[in-house]
């Protein structure tokens, strides 16, 4: 099975921040950003996913009614998902934007917007990576570099 990485770079109220790396063939590299809730003891809803390696597929999401990649194995929580999202704000803090209640988004890079970090071209971020990984099972390794999120 295909293994991808998922360097956390930087946490803060705005979210965790980091980037996806993976095998695109010919010994060619893919990268793209990627962002989630802050750490928050995995609290389901409003915490980024506990560094470890899990199993990725593709199912169907009932809440966007479509395929997304799922992450299987997270203790005690369930139905996380790689998407297109851009703000990933700390849920529990006063004007921050947040899209996410626990899933990865992934983006083609990190900005500001007015006085917060989000991901940009997320739509077009999501569809490369499933073309990609043409759809197929692999194992997401996330780890933190720099910060601690367990």
């Amino acid at each position: 099975m295909r293994l991808v990485f998922l360097k956390r770079r930087r946490s803060s109220s705005h979210g965790t921040f980091g980037d996806i790396i993976l095998d695109a063939g010919k010994g060619l590299t893919q990268e793209f950003k990627t962002g989630e809730l802050p750490w928050h003891q995995n609290r389901d809803g409003i915490s980024c996913v506990p560094c470890g390696v899990y199993e990725c597929r593709v199912t169907f999401s009932h809440r966007f009614q479509k395929d997304t990649y799922e992450l299987f194995g997270v203790p005690n929580r369930e139905d996380i998902r790689i998407h297109s999202l851009n703000y990933v704000g700390d849920r529990n803090a006063p004007n921050l934007l947040s899209e996410s209640e626990g899933c990865i988004g992934l983006g083609k890079s990190i900005s500001t917007s007015g006085t917060q970090r989000c991901l940009l071209r997320s739509r077009d971020a999501v569809k490369d990576f499933m073309h990609l990984l043409n759809n197929e099972p692999f194992q997401l390794d996330i780890s933190a570099e720099k910060i601690s999120l367990r």
